[in-house]
């Protein structure tokens, strides 16, 4: 029996039967394409009527707030440091604060990436009872080892107090 999926038979037939059933058009027709937005038109009115039946039954939060536990401390990451600034030598240079290799070759997929920064910083929204240095509303450094917590869409991050590198203090005058 000869092999009939072998590229030397193919060439000599002139059939290939990888793929049958696919077109070679390159161009949809325009029935297809108002199929496709048809369907496309579906799919995004299901998807809406699935997100407000997960909708249902959601509790109000305006009225509401964390209250973070134990050694847990609650807070809002800042979407870019808010202590570093550019400051300008004598001469004219530009000294510290830059944002450089933000993006990095990923050696995996080879795409640039985002680089995520090893120490963050934020916002305290509220603190457990057992923390013994951070306070409510102050401004720390952290490991950003922070898990989102999903309340209200408002952001916010948990984090152990032993992840928190230090805290923002204003100087006694």
């Amino acid at each position: 029996m000869s092999n009939i999926l072998g590229n030397t038979h193919m060439e000599a037939v002139g059939t290939h039967y990888m793929g049958i059933g696919l077109k070679n058009n390159t161009e949809p027709t325009k029935e297809e394409l108002e199929t496709l937005k048809q369907q496309e038109e579906q799919e995004r009115l299901a998807l809406a009527a699935r997100l407000v039946e997960l909708n249902e039954g959601a509790k109000n939060c305006d009225n509401k707030y964390l209250a973070a536990t134990g050694y847990t401390i609650i807070l809002k990451p800042y979407n870019k440091n808010p202590y570093r600034k550019l400051k300008t030598s004598a001469s004219g240079l530009l000294i510290g604060g830059f944002d450089v290799n933000r993006t990095y070759k990923s050696h995996e997929s080879g795409e640039q990436e985002d680089a995520e920064e090893f120490i963050a910083c934020g916002h305290v929204i509220s603190v457990g009872p057992e923390c013994k240095y951070v306070k409510v509303g102050e401004d720390i450094y952290y490991r950003n080892t922070a898990v989102p917590v999903p309340f209200d869409t408002r952001g916010y991050y948990a984090l152990s107090e032993q992840n928190v590198i230090c805290r923002v203090l204003e100087k006694d005058k």
